[in-house]
């Protein structure tokens, strides 16, 4: 994901206050997943019923903004990620401000950077959203130094673990 990735907003709206609860129903995340493949994209956004951001299809989403990293609380329905743990804390160890706080859709479109985290991709840059680039269009370096301190952490957390 040198390059980064580009994300959909998906029409799919999140189920509501319990969405962290795993159940056998996904038939949100499957029709997020075809919207996403449907338009090419690497994920599927998806929304609160007030057009908040919630999180990806199988990821957590972050955006940054003057130095900021903004992430949707938990309280939002958002499934407690252990990536998104490690992440949130490095960038606290970092001296980077975190904040978990709701991020109105149009955010996006003044974001500096914005990445994705999950434990089988780790983090990756978004670059694009809906094909409109992200900042620059290109990682930037908070999003950047997070992946380099993430993979220096991985190995001591997998030895505690």
């Amino acid at each position: 994901y040198a390059d980064g990735v580009n994300v959909v907003i998906s029409s799919v709206r999140r189920s509501g206050r319990h969405a962290d609860i795993k159940t056998g129903s996904l038939i949100h995340q499957v029709l997020a997943l075809r919207e996403a493949k449907s338009k090419v994209a690497f994920e599927a956004i998806l929304l609160t019923a007030d057009n908040q951001l919630s999180d990806g299809i199988t990821s957590n989403i972050y955006l940054v903004q003057n130095g900021t990293i903004t992430t949707p609380p938990l309280d939002a329905g958002i499934v407690d990620g252990i990536t998104r743990g490690v992440v949130l804390d490095l960038a606290r160890k970092m001296g980077i401000r975190v904040v978990e706080g709701f991020s109105h859709v149009t955010q996006t479109k003044r974001a500096d950077e914005m990445f994705l985290t999950s434990t089988g991709r780790e983090v990756v840059p978004i670059t694009r959203v809906d094909g409109k680039p992200v900042g620059n269009g290109r990682p930037g370096p908070i999003t950047t130094r997070l992946l380099e301190a993430y993979r220096a952490a991985v190995p001591s957390l997998l030895e505690e673990g």
